[in-house]
């Protein structure tokens, strides 16, 4: 199975809030056009996108180890 499939099937399992940080993050928007958008700040947009991304990478090694 190929590493995109697994990418696609991690991002299935975010939640809602983070599925919308990450498909804008994906779409080009900044870190700073994020947050206006959610009302937050730059640096916690930051934050949620590099968890976000890690919580992707742990769920593709789950994947490929099965």
């Amino acid at each position: 199975v190929s590493q995109s499939r697994y990418a696609n099937r991690a991002v299935h399992t975010l939640s809602d809030a983070d599925k919308g940080v990450i498909f804008l993050y994906l779409e080009g928007f900044t870190g700073a056009e994020i947050a206006v958008q959610l009302g937050v700040g730059e640096v916690n947009v930051r934050v949620k996108i590099n968890r976000i991304k890690e919580k992707i990478r742990q769920k593709i090694a789950e994947y490929e180890q099965q």
